[in-house]
């Protein structure tokens, strides 16, 4: 339902995350960088997205922005998406990798069974490939990083290390 949905708004994610990744908007990576639980993964993210700051990731897309379990309620048993404030344009690989990210590594959910993971890693490889992939993982991991450090500051060592197994897995998975 989301593809080439090309809806009309200011609000592009694609554009939103390449700045984000390669150009430190939001100051998410100078906050990582700052705290040393934090910025050997920024640097390993710096690291796997090195190759791809010239990428253009597709903006035809609806994209929901925060793509997590907690955003998503069961009406008449059919799911429907909820916290859509800052939907917007741009490559729906992000919702993709945001919900398989934030089951895998957010902690509060029940991770989805390795073919489930496998099937919405697929979709979104499908979608931008290995580059785009690995640059809306970066942007998540970079959001998801810096709200814990101003919402849960206790549990960022954990999760860190379980973004760094994530990063195994997927470059496992994605070559």
């Amino acid at each position: 339902m989301q593809a080439d949905a090309r809806p009309e708004t200011h609000q592009d994610w694609s554009a939103y995350i390449s700045r984000v990744v390669f150009e430190g908007e939001a100051e998410l990576a100078a906050r990582m960088r700052a705290r040393p639980e934090t910025a050997a993964l920024l640097r390993r993210l710096e690291q796997l997205t090195a190759g791809a700051r010239s990428l253009r990731l597709p903006a035809s897309d609806l994209v929901h922005g925060d793509f997590v379990l907690n955003n998503v309620l069961v009406r008449d048993a059919r799911p429907v998406l909820v916290d859509a404030a800052h939907a917007g344009k741009g490559t729906r690989a992000y919702d993709l990798v945001t919900l398989l990210m934030e089951t895998a590594v957010g902690g509060d959910y029940t991770v989805p069974s390795l073919a489930d993971q496998a099937r919405i890693a697929n979709e979104a490889l499908a979608i931008v490939g290995r580059a785009g992939v690995l640059v809306c993982v970066a942007c998540r991991m970079m959001h998801l990083l810096v709200f814990g450090e101003d919402n849960w500051r206790t549990q960022v060592p954990g999760t860190v290390a379980k973004c760094h197994a994530f990063l195994d897995d997927l470059e496992r998975a994605v070559g």
